[in-house]
């Protein structure tokens, strides 16, 4: 059975944070997920450390040399076999309840095509700094947005 949620990670140089970022997706609440972690070429211990998760819903990809961030996130969408896309990047954690949430509010709102989530600020050492921007709501606001 295909999963209902795929979690796009693409990753490059991100020996210091991409276990977290990992972790978090694989102990979420929701459990009906594949992890993409398309892997950019990068120049440190990054795909070793990835390649030391033995879960069935990691699927590891490889570019041959490296495309950047765009690329990666693409082909981690055009590998995805799930109804939606979540996407995480590798010096990010997501709290252990967002797919469930997520997932719970699309099912119910089949008329919301793209939805986000407010992201808590935290160091280098994982201090709570403060909360990104407020979310924007209002549909015509955000088309309007989307022009710039």
């Amino acid at each position: 059975m295909d999963p209902l949620v795929s979690v796009i990670m693409p990753a490059y140089n991100g020996e210091k944070y991409i276990g977290e970022a990992i972790e978090s997706v694989l102990n979420q609440t929701y459990g009906n997920l594949e992890l993409i972690v398309v892997e950019d070429k990068s120049t440190d211990a990054t795909p070793d450390l990835i390649r030391r998760y033995q879960d069935s819903r990691i699927r590891l990809y490889f570019n041959d040399r490296n495309q950047g961030i765009a690329y990666s996130t693409n082909l981690g969408i055009e590998k995805s076999r799930g109804k939606y896309i979540a996407l995480l990047d590798d010096d990010d954690i997501a709290l252990e309840r967002r797919l469930e949430w997520q997932v719970d509010f699309l099912e119910k709102h089949e008329e919301i095509d793209v939805l986000g989530g407010r992201s808590a600020l935290i160091d280098k050492d994982g201090n709570f700094i403060g909360y990104d921007k407020e979310p924007i709501y209002n549909p015509k606001y955000i088309k309007a947005n989307l022009l710039f």
